[in-house]
């Protein structure tokens, strides 16, 4: 089986002659509807030519557009021999045409497809409650050992309404998060939906909780035992079922059944993930109830800024009117003038810039510091606020740094020394036993030794390299120990170091 393979039967949904196809199968499919499952081509042209747009639509054309239906598996044509008058009738051969089971559903989904902006998501929780009531039928049955074929119906139903409700918490999301949905909830108009929907949503939440706690008590009272015995029942059932199947393209063999446990004991895990939570990940109605919550709380948050914003109007406008009526009141231009300079502040700002004054009263101001023959003027050099200007640098020559070089790498190597000098102090036929040193040490001792820690803990195998190129293995025992220093004590885990060259 190739699940990949080419579907033919959807050609004639997008081809240059769709329309001719389309109109055709239509047709086929209401007579379906209405029980009358085989037709000659003289019903179909009789129905076509009802529609103005195929007035000039022949029995030719007609004859053609069947066989490439017939071709492509969509229509199944018997040969009627009972029409059969003539020898001539008989060489034209005369068929019955029927759809195929495939053609069957394809129709259908194509009317669900042109009807999908009048459907929308319904939040109903009476799916959960009815599959509570047939999994509890199934455990009574399968106890008292009664027919298989009840327990199947019961299954069917099960899995049906599992498919709605899935479907139906998965359209009504995608409705909400929708363009329009977010675009309507900036308006004013959404007000009026708000507490609507804060109440649908609480009541799907409350009705989630109280069934969908029910119903993980109802899937963990089934027995391990117990599920895999009604699920082999189902499995043995469908398989019944398959194999009394004409239309069955596929050969209902062993191979055949595998997979068919396959997707039933799946369904089944599907079933209880949908309900029962475990260490690695969380329920699906757990999520949908987080989902929800934060639904909830976008709509509150979104109708108080709707609020916030249509006040803040109202409010600005009462402002303007009261500064209005107190300009009509002022006596003059200067009046005037002061009023707007209190109300919006001063419009034309100067900033002056100045060292500090040479008095301490608070009394004096910048045009004072101005006033007299020595007036202390500073300069104060300007610079462009453009973000891209960059100032001109001046060119210069290389600083000659050798000596610097010289004295910071003598002063390294001094350093390198004493640290093998302190190595060197404590150590023990090549081993450092840092629990063994007696008094205080320094405090460049101390940050030694955690650096020569910390570069030991890099590697996997705990060995590594002193700064002088002395290599040694670290050894971490669970003993606690209290390093002395002259700057204060140290309290870590007893280390011993062990040094690999002279």
């Amino acid at each position: 089986m190739n699940i990949l393979k080419e579907i033919k039967e959807t050609a004639y949904l997008s081809t240059t002659k769709s329309e001719q196809y389309r109109r055709i199968m239509r047709i086929f499919f209401n007579e379906y509807e209405k029980m009358n499952f085989h037709l000659y081509k003289e019903d179909i042209l009789n129905k076509i030519e009802e529609f103005p747009e195929f007035e000039n639509y022949t029995m030719e054309k007609l004859k053609s557009d069947l066989d490439s239906l017939v071709d492509w598996g969509n229509l199944i044509a018997i040969q009627d021999t009972k029409k059969v008058n003539t020898i001539e009738e008989f060489k034209n051969r005369e068929y019955r045409y029927s759809m195929s089971e495939k053609a069957v559903i394809i129709e259908r989904m194509t009317i669900t497809l042109e009807n999908i902006h009048f459907e929308s998501g319904n939040l109903s929780t009476n799916y959960i409650s009815r599959m509570i009531d047939n999994l509890e039928e199934i455990s009574f049955l399968f106890s008292r050992k009664e027919s298989t074929d009840s327990i199947y119906e019961c299954w069917r139903i099960i899995q049906e309404d599992f498919k709605q409700i899935n479907q139906n918490y998965q359209d009504y999301l995608k409705e909400f998060y929708s363009k329009k949905s977010e675009e309507l909830m900036k308006t004013t108009e959404f007000l009026l939906y708000k507490e609507k929907f804060i109440n649908i949503l609480k009541n799907f939440i409350k009705n989630l909780q109280k069934y969908s706690s029910k119903m993980e008590e109802t899937l963990k009272k089934i027995e391990f035992q117990m599920e895999n015995e009604i699920l082999e029942l189902i499995i043995e059932k469908e398989f019944e079922k398959q194999e009394l199947n004409l239309n069955n393209e596929f050969k209902v063999d062993e191979s055949f059944k595998n997979r068919l446990r396959e997707n039933i004991i799946g369904k089944w895990q599907s079933l209880k993930n949908w309900f029962i939570s475990n260490e690695k990940r969380k329920s699906e109605y757990r999520q949908i109830m987080n989902i929800t919550e934060e639904i909830i709380g976008k709509i509150v948050q979104e109708a108080f800024f709707i609020t916030q914003r249509e006040n803040w109007g109202n409010e600005r406008k009462a402002e303007y009117r009261k500064f209005i009526s107190l300009f009509i009141d002022c006596q003059d231009i200067k009046e005037a003038h002061k009023l707007a300079s209190h109300l919006f502040g001063v419009q034309k700002i100067r900033h002056f810039n100045l060292k500090a004054t040479n008095t301490v009263s608070s009394e004096s101001s910048v045009y004072d510091e101005g006033e007299g023959k020595n007036r202390n003027y500073m300069e104060y050099i300007l610079e462009s606020h453009n973000r891209t200007y960059k100032p001109r640098i001046e060119k210069t020559g290389f600083e000659d740094r050798r000596e610097l070089k010289e004295r910071l790498k003598l002063e390294y190597k001094r350093k390198l020394e004493n640290d093998r000098k302190m190595i060197t102090q404590y150590l023990n036929k090549g081993i450092l036993d840092i629990s063994q040193i007696d008094g205080e040490v320094s405090a460049e001792f101390r940050k030694f030794i955690l650096n020569l820690i910390t570069m030991a803990n890099l590697s996997s195998d705990k060995i590594s390299r002193t700064e002088y190129g002395q290599r040694y293995r670290l050894t971490e025992t669970n003993e606690k120990m209290v390093l002395k220093c002259e700057d204060g004590d140290l309290e870590m885990p007893k280390y011993i170091f062990e040094f690999l060259e002279d």
